[in-house]
């Protein structure tokens, strides 16, 4: 995080595409062979352009990129600069699967090598920009998966989540909370507007992100089991936790996600407690 990072750590990991590419364009300039280059072409980042909140080093730099190749193309001199969002089969993806299965699960569509080479063959005449292709998410959520890629909720990507939101079959209403927005399931429960219960409205949410997380049809997860069982380890854990904070503003600890014994069930319990406590419902 941009809070956490020393000015020296942050010059290290942008040095060498800004710096490298001032050098690039400079020695180039002095020994006048500009005129000579059929193309100048920079490997880009879609980081650089929706941004993402735990590398705000590594957006700088491609951001940078971006701009660099606008800059040379007001000079009039050839350049391209291509942002390039998550690549299969090969580099970073390849060695780590875990991470490429939590983008899958986001619905973020992968490019693979071939692709690749493609995209690098017709990006030599303007800036392209990849990995904002919504075919996984949508394909996705055909198979009943509701996915989340964040991109949606960016202003530019509008046209893209209206057409989502369109061809959805229904949405969560919410309520409002003392500011904070509650499903409408829940926010009936707690005002004793509906036959379910406040921990069965509760349970029902969360039912459906761990199905979303595992892949798991809602109707094959079973309640009590552990989430160990269910392949939870520690990244899908995190994404566990930031969704319950994120709907029900109740901060679950880490390590209790992680706890062998924890389950979908009592996880929920211990969210319908802390909602009872704040807003002084019986659960």
């Amino acid at each position: 995080l941009w809070a956490s990072m020393s000015g020296e750590n942050w010059a290290d990991s942008i040095r060498s595409k800004v710096q490298g590419t001032w050098n690039l364009h400079n020695a180039l300039r002095k020994e006048r062979r500009d005129s000579e280059l059929e193309f100048f072409l920079m490997t880009s980042s879609i980081c650089g352009t929706v941004g993402v909140a735990t590398e705000s080093n590594y957006c700088a730099s491609n951001a940078f990129l971006d701009a660099f190749a606008r800059y040379r193309t007001s000079l009039g001199l050839p350049a391209i600069s291509i942002g390039f969002g998550s690549i299969s089969e090969v580099g970073y993806l390849h060695e780590h699967k875990e991470i490429e299965k939590l983008m899958k699960r986001r619905g973020v569509h992968s490019i693979d090598e071939n692709e690749f080479l493609q995209i690098m063959d017709q990006a030599l005449t303007a800036h392209l920009l990849t990995g904002i292709e919504f075919i996984g998410l949508q394909e996705q959520r055909e198979l009943g998966f509701e996915g989340d890629l964040f991109v949606l909720s960016d202003p530019r990507a509008g046209v893209y989540t209206a057409a989502f939101a369109r061809d959805a079959q229904k949405s969560d209403a919410i309520i409002e909370w003392n500011t904070h927005q509650l499903p409408e399931e829940v926010g009936k429960a707690l005002q004793n507007e509906s036959t379910t219960t406040l921990l069965d409205a509760v349970t029902n949410i969360v039912c459906r992100k761990m199905s979303n997380l595992i892949l798991l049809p809602v109707e094959k997860l079973q309640v009590e089991k552990a989430l160990g069982e269910y392949g939870l380890d520690s990244m899908l854990a995190s994404e566990f936790r930031t969704f319950i904070f994120r709907i029900f503003e109740v901060d679950v600890p880490f390590m209790t996600v992680l706890d062998k014994v924890s389950s979908v069930r009592s996880i929920s319990c211990l969210i319908a407690v802390q909602l009872e406590m704040r807003l002084g419902t019986k659960v």
